[in-house]
């Protein structure tokens, strides 16, 4: 199985970024892939 570790450097929280990140893990999740989202 595939792991995929997205991270988030913004430094503001919730930003645009995050909300794509977000909705990419969702769409890969979706394909039976593992996603975490680390925001630093």
């Amino acid at each position: 199985m595939t792991n995929i570790v997205a991270i988030a450097g913004s430094p503001s929280h919730p930003s645009r970024t995050y909300g794509i990140l977000e909705y990419a893990a969702k769409l890969l999740q979706q394909q039976g892939l593992n996603v975490d989202i680390i925001s630093v």
